[in-house]
């Protein structure tokens, strides 16, 4: 059994959010469960663009602030950072408001650039991964995800979060060696398998749905969650939004693995009741669920996947909103690239070769002016 603890939290003012901090941790066995004093600790918000905090793109100053008093004022040394999608980690972390927070505790902002391949036998997709050397520096990872929806895994959280530990462009070969999204969200687990964090604290207070994780709507669910599992925090995180977690590829994939829980019945909830905090009509990202989505993945024929692949949701830049400053150009992995500025310059915005894309929804995921967004019927 892996125990999840739901504490209901009204809005992000700190000391509702250290109090609620301290009780679900307590929930689940106490910081000192997960923590040694002796441990160098990293903890690992989600810093994908450079957005404020009110837009809940990022993990919010507050939920850091928490848990980085509760560690300093043990006396416990730690660090955090991430490795975003695009752009820098420090400006990032400065305008979501959380540099002033770390500056003010004495918590030092690590890079993750620095690169170490290290070797995973267990893993089932990946035997092999490329992750920040920062990651095998320190004794235990805490990760502070943010719930949002997500183009291509339907949601973003615990699971997710640890992609970030993958360093910049390292994450884009990732779309390109393995775009089947099955085998995708299966590298993911492994990836937490081989992290294993020690603690995680989802930020739910404000969650993001409709077009994720940065281009949807805030949507308050006031609600902090905690696990050691990451498997089983996502699983309640998708009750909680009315999804079925089996219709979730990471959650789903995770089940599969045995790493963590292997289905909802070895999932025990504490604290609140996960019946305060479900919403019946939480934006999602398709039209259907990734259940139907995932069926392109595991269709076993080419011309199988290649009818399904018509179905599936395609990016569509929004001419009237796009202001062409080529950001999904940057960010786009295939090469040649599926879109581009070739035909008229950035006179207009840039065209799509579909014949290229492999709907990794990178374009869509890291547009800073949600200026993309998904057409199909999965």
């Amino acid at each position: 059994m892996s125990k999840v603890a739901l504490v209901y939290v009204e809005n992000y003012e700190y000391s509702n959010v250290l109090n609620a901090v301290k009780k679900g941790i307590d929930l689940i066995g106490g910081i000192d469960k997960f923590i040694k004093t002796s441990d160098k600790v990293l903890l690992k918000p989600n810093f994908l663009a450079a957005e404020v905090a009110e837009k809940s793109v990022t993990t919010h100053p507050s939920v850091f602030n928490a848990i980085g008093t509760i560690l300093t004022e043990k006396n416990i040394s730690v660090s955090y950072g991430d490795s975003p999608g695009i752009g820098k980690v420090d400006g990032i972390a400065k305008k979501s408001g959380i540099y002033s927070v770390a500056e003010r505790l004495g918590i030092k902002l690590v890079s993750f650039d620095e690169k170490e391949t290290v070797f995973f036998e267990r893993g089932k997709q990946n035997k092999s991964f490329t992750i920040a050397k920062t990651i095998k520096e320190h004794d235990a990872l805490i990760s502070l995800p943010k719930l949002k929806t997500h183009a291509l895994t339907t949601l973003t959280g615990a699971i997710k979060n640890q992609f970030g530990c993958v360093p910049g462009s390292l994450k884009a070969q990732f779309h390109l060696k393995i775009p089947d999204l099955n085998n995708f969200t299966k590298m993911l687990v492994d990836l937490n398998e081989l992290i294993n964090p020690k603690l995680i604290i989802m930020d739910a207070i404000v969650a993001m749905e409709g077009n994720g994780p940065r281009s949807g709507s805030p949507r308050k669910l006031n609600v902090l969650l905690f696990s050691s599992d990451a498997i089983a925090i996502d699983a309640v995180a998708s009750r909680i939004v009315s999804v079925n977690p089996k219709d979730v590829p990471t959650v789903k994939n995770g089940f599969l693995s045995g790493f963590g829980v292997k289905s909802e019945d070895e999932i025990e909830i504490v604290g609140d009741n996960i019946e305060k905090f479900i919403v019946h009509d939480f934006e999602m990202p398709h039209k259907k669920r990734s259940a139907l989505r995932l069926l392109a993945s595991m269709t076993n024929t080419k011309l199988g996947k290649k009818i399904f692949n018509i179905f599936l949701s395609k990016p569509v830049i929004i001419e009237s909103i796009c202001i062409k400053c080529g950001v999904c150009v940057e960010v786009c992995p295939v090469t040649p690239l599926a879109l581009n500025f070739e035909k008229n310059g950035k006179t207009s915005p840039p065209e799509y070769d579909y014949s290229k894309c492999i709907k990794c929804y990178c374009c869509q995921e890291l547009c800073p002016h949600r200026a993309i967004k998904l057409k199909g019927i999965f």
